[in-house]
Formats: C-alpha cells, structure tokens, sequence
C-alpha cells in the first residue's frame, strides 16, 4: 500500500535533504512511511538516517522509530541493527 524496497531506495534521500529546506515535518512523517513499508531495505535506510543524518532533531526521531519497531519486534534496537546488516549472500 505504502511501497516497496524501490520506494524506500528513493524515500530516504528526500528524507536526508528535507530539513534543509525547512520541511522536518516532511521528513519526520518519511520516517514513519520507511516505518511503515517495514522491509529490511526500508528499516536499513532508517537505521542510517538515525547514524549518519546531521539535523539532530530528526536523528533523534528516527532512533525513537527504531526503538519502537525493534520493541513491536521483541527485540531490542541493536538487536534490530544487527538483523538489518547485509550478510553479502
């Protein structure tokens, strides 16, 4: 309903850029569709936005919506991380 992997590849740079142009609202509702989507290529982008991304309010959002999906999950979020680690087959 919300997309696939194809979506989240292209959701999660829209997302990076967003708060630089005044739209965090934007970007913090494109955390919740990666959410949403809930692939390992989905969680993989969020997981990055919650590393690497420099607006520190939305990476502070996206490690909540990593803890909750962990918690929704039974796991703990770096239990979560390390299940979304590619293994290169």
């Amino acid at each position: 309903m919300l997309g696939d992997d194809a979506t989240a590849r292209r959701l999660a740079p829209l997302i990076r850029s967003w708060p630089g142009e005044s739209n965090h609202a934007r970007a913090v509702v494109g955390l919740d569709v990666l959410g949403a989507i809930g692939t390992d290529v989905a969680l993989m982008h969020l997981d990055a936005i919650a590393q690497k991304v420099r607006y520190k309010a939305l990476q502070e959002r996206a490690n909540e919506k990593i803890e909750q999906l962990a918690l929704d999950r039974g796991l703990t979020a770096e239990e979560l991380a390390d299940r979304l680690v590619p293994d290169l087959g």
